[in-house]
């Protein structure tokens, strides 16, 4: 049950300033403080960021194996994302996509690695 939590701790600390900073972006679009294309570009820094609080959390309250966690944690978003974009938005899966799902992982893993190595 402790290992669940430490997953729903980091998720949320993932999730929500995804939704709380998205929202906002988007008011700032809609009313043309800021234009689209830099909309996109700081929302992917944004889910970069967020998952590597979140992976770097998760690291910090794991034993061991860092870069295992972060493949899991990474993992996990990656398919809610596939599935989310697959099902809602009809998308297909090309090289652009492969690239930003890699991109994922890789700050999931760098974050958690680095969250074990910066434990008490």
């Amino acid at each position: 049950m402790e290992y669940i939590k430490k997953f729903l701790k980091s998720y949320l600390y993932t999730i929500i300033p995804i939704l709380i900073i998205t929202l906002i972006l988007t008011i700032f679009n809609y009313f043309s403080i800021i234009n689209y294309t830099t909309l996109k570009i700081l929302e992917y820094i944004l889910l970069f960021i967020s998952i590597f609080i979140g992976s770097f959390i998760l690291g910090k309250s794991s034993k061991k194996k860092g870069i295992l966690e972060g493949v899991k944690f990474g993992l996990i978003i990656v398919i809610f994302i596939l599935l989310l974009s697959l099902i809602a938005f009809n998308t297909s899966f090309n090289i652009k996509t492969f690239i930003y799902y890699s991109m994922i992982m890789i700050t999931s893993i760098i974050g958690s690695v680095l969250g074990i190595n910066k434990k008490k």
